[in-house]
């Protein structure tokens, strides 16, 4: 136990010296976040890709698109309820009210998705689609993360975000060595959706306010929230267009393609993405720390724009 101890003391210490780094003051939480999450995501694509093979990682990656193509619908309302939550002085009302229409657009979208899987698509396919989509209605509670958001706790967003990350890579890991069948992943997909939802319900949920508005949490009506998405059509129908945009082109291969043909292709569209989005947070922080620095006159703010420069050219290097 002695040994466990000075060991994770060890650790402890490297990470906060880690931290306390000109690399890591000279980064937000955000992006330090989003290295982790997609260096996370580039192993997991290159493990889980060489695992399945093209024609699982095809059946793999159309599963995700077809249900992503669903959960286009919720995404309009986050734009309205943050707004809501901003204004609000009372934000755990709105985000109770939120949760439940988030919960009956969710339950509505999984037995239309499951249905229409079940009537349209092979049944093996659809069987991956009702696994993933049946725990759908649990991703209201990313909720939490919104209010996280617009209360400014980007260390607890940063961290939750890298926990899930490790876990989920951890996860496939494991899949990958007990050489664990496809429905697996999509299992491991569908823990994806919600699970760091849950873990900022379960930290906002100790807060006494938050716990006494939610204990008399009741579904609204299935018609107020139908009523409420038609309110908001406008919103809806540009983020379903724009996500459509992001995934048309899996959707329509996958109507006159093999699932080997998708698999391939699925797979070098996720691998050259991840670096490509990490180089555009890079540059986006690397921007915002120029425009900080810029205002100061002093040496120090040259010396500090010189060690920003090497890091991001480490960094670039690492990405390519």
């Amino acid at each position: 136990m002695e040994k466990y101890n000075l060991s994770f003391l060890k650790i402890r210490s490297f990470t906060s010296y880690i931290l306390k780094t000109n690399l890591f003051r000279q980064m937000s939480w955000y992006t330090i976040a989003q290295v982790f999450i997609q260096g996370a995501s580039f192993i997991s694509v290159v493990i889980v890709s060489r695992y399945l093979g093209p024609t699982n990682l095809g059946l793999y990656s159309f599963v995700q698109n077809y249900v992503g193509a669903f959960l286009t619908v919720v995404s309009g309302m986050d734009f309205y309820f943050t707004w809501k939550l901003t204004k609000s002085s009372e934000p755990f009302v709105e985000l109770k009210k939120y949760i439940g229409h988030k919960l009956n657009i969710y339950i509505i979208l999984s037995v239309v998705g499951i249905s229409s899987a079940w009537y349209i698509l092979p049944r093996d396919i659809a069987l991956l689609v009702t696994i993933m989509m049946f725990v759908i209605f649990l991703q209201s509670l990313n909720t939490f993360f919104i209010y996280a958001v617009i209360t400014n706790r980007a260390k607890l967003i940063a961290s939750v975000q890298i926990f899930v990350a490790f876990v989920l890579l951890t996860f496939k890991v494991f899949l990958v060595i007990f050489k664990a069948p496809l429905y697996l992943f999509i299992v491991a997909s569908s823990i994806d959706l919600f699970l760091s939802g849950f873990i900022f319900s379960i930290y906002f949920l100790r807060i006494k306010e938050c716990r006494e508005t939610f204990s008399s949490f009741k579904l609204v009506s299935v018609l107020s929230s139908v009523s409420f998405l038609y309110s908001i059509r406008l919103s809806i129908l540009a983020l379903i267009f724009f996500q459509l945009l992001m995934r048309i082109d899996q959707l329509i291969l996958a109507t006159f393609s093999s699932a080997y043909t998708l698999g391939i292709y699925s797979a070098a569209v996720k691998i050259s993405d991840i670096p490509n989005f990490l180089a555009g947070i890079l540059s986006t922080a690397l921007t915002s720390r120029i425009a900080h620095i810029s205002t100061q006159s002093n040496d120090k703010s040259k010396n500090n724009l010189k060690y920003i420069m090497f890091y991001y050219i480490g960094m670039g290097i690492i990405i390519s």
